[in-house]
């Protein structure tokens, strides 16, 4: 298990590439990245967080699952991913397709449900957590 707020020195690098849209305080900042957005210059990574679509086009498929996992980390900061998404931030090796939503902990007070952005599992959250370079 990995919490969100740590990251490898390379995932830093691409961290600091993500927008997240929320950061945008100005309409007329948002109309404009929404303009480049529509022109191709920004890719969606989830609801809220775009990166550059070139250094979207060059990144793997492991890549991305990577940086779809940062995102959500970015949307929700104190999330602990589990399963195949602490994986892949260890950068394990994985055969087939990476599941298609991050998956998260969270206690079972708190409960909460899957989303569309996140499989979240309420079997409790660990004693202790390991982090990447951190």
């Amino acid at each position: 298990m990995t919490p969100a707020n740590q990251t490898t020195t390379l995932d830093t690098d691409i961290l600091s590439s993500l927008i997240v849209t929320n950061g945008l305080h100005t309409g007329a900042e948002r109309t404009e990245f929404y303009r480049q957005v529509h022109t191709g210059r920004f890719t969606r990574v989830i609801r809220g967080v775009y990166m550059d679509s070139d250094a979207w086009a060059r990144l793997d498929r492991h890549a991305r699952y990577r940086v779809t996992t940062l995102a959500v980390g970015l949307r929700y900061e104190d999330a602990i991913f589990s399963h195949q998404s602490a994986g892949a931030l260890w950068r394990l090796p994985w055969v087939g397709p990476w599941p298609t939503r991050p998956h998260v902990l969270t206690s079972p007070r708190t409960g909460g449900s899957s989303t569309r952005l996140v499989v979240r599992h309420t079997v409790g959250l660990p004693d202790k957590l390991e982090q990447i370079d951190g």
